[in-house]
């Protein structure tokens, strides 16, 4: 497994990580119950989580937030198709020693406006 030490909180974690959101529906679709999901998510929310990429495309309020130096981590919405968090937010995460988390990185993209997944043909 490849890790790396997250930003200033010196903890070795992996690089990859397993999200909660997508296609599972926190767990909806692999059976789990809906007081199940609202434990998980309820924990999250104890703990500290996120941005919500759709309502603040620009992470404005990661921006402040992050200005202020109040965090030792954040989760930033970056992927192939929305890249803005390299304009900005990766540039202060950097200056500070701030640790990352990348959510939503393809799930978004790939998906059509109905919610179903595309079919891709791989590239030979």
């Amino acid at each position: 497994m490849l890790c790396r030490t997250l930003g200033r909180t010196g903890l070795k974690v992996s690089i990859a990580g397993l999200g909660t959101g997508g296609a599972s529906r926190l767990g909806h679709d692999t059976g789990r119950t809906r007081a199940e999901s609202r434990r998980v998510v309820r924990k999250a929310l104890d703990l500290g989580i996120t941005e919500t990429a759709a309502g603040d495309p620009r992470h404005g309020m990661l921006q402040t937030a992050l200005r202020e130096d109040l965090f030792d981590t954040f989760m930033v919405k970056y992927g192939i198709l929305n890249q803005r968090a390299g304009e900005e937010i990766f540039p202060l995460a950097r200056e500070r020693n701030l640790g990352i988390f990348v959510m939503a990185s393809v799930r978004t993209s790939l998906r059509t406006p109905q919610g179903g997944s595309r079919d891709y043909q791989p590239i030979h």
